[in-house]
């Protein structure tokens, strides 16, 4: 797995199959690479991919008017929809910075940008994130140029292949607009 990436990118033995991940042992370059890790997961998703993007997703209060945050949830994006106030995420719930209030009497409709757990992730937001992990563990611990140098380009060629995906499903095209070409006629 990404761990295993994350050690050969500095010439360590893998983790042998069935390794518990709950007992690796503080210090060890296992339990830091583990922590990279988790860090890399939230910095890569955060950026917003179309396999963890919902745009137009609706926020609806409880019974008090609050919108409580749902756990794996990283960022909203009120953004261009009829909800143009900014909102953001404060003590765990929703806030309005406008009215200054947590409390909301209308669902709220925002771009949501979730957290997606590593076995659910397509292969190549995998590879990237476990290839961009293995280039700040190695950073983090032996500071090799040599293999600094194959680490990143081992990022970067995953990094292209996500970015490949990710605009084959957004349909743009090189102006950074979404396609017509693929819209059926209304």
């Amino acid at each position: 797995g990404m761990i295993n990436i994350c050690l050969n990118a500095i010439g360590e033995v893998p983790l042998s199959v069935g390794t518990n991940l709950d007992s690796l042992q503080p210090g060890t370059d296992s339990a830091i690479a583990s922590a990279i890790i988790t860090k890399t997961m939230f910095e890569v998703q955060n950026e917003g991919y179309y396999f963890n993007t919902d745009k137009g997703f609706t926020f609806i209060p409880d019974s008090e008017d609050f919108i409580a945050k749902p756990a794996n949830l990283l960022r909203i994006d009120p953004g261009k929809t009829r909800n143009r106030s900014r909102i953001i995420i404060k003590n765990g719930k929703f806030y309005n910075l406008d009215t200054q209030d947590f409390k909301f009497k209308e669902e709220i409709k925002a771009d949501a940008v979730w957290l997606i757990d590593y076995e659910e992730l397509p292969f190549s937001a995998f590879n990237y994130i476990a290839y961009r992990a293995a280039v700040l563990f190695q950073e983090a611990t032996i500071a090799s140029p040599d293999l600094g140098r194959i680490a990143e380009k081992n990022a970067i060629k995953a990094k292209f292949v996500l970015d490949k995906e990710h605009l084959r499903y957004k349909d743009y095209n090189l102006l950074g607009v979404i396609s017509k070409r693929n819209r059926l006629p209304n």
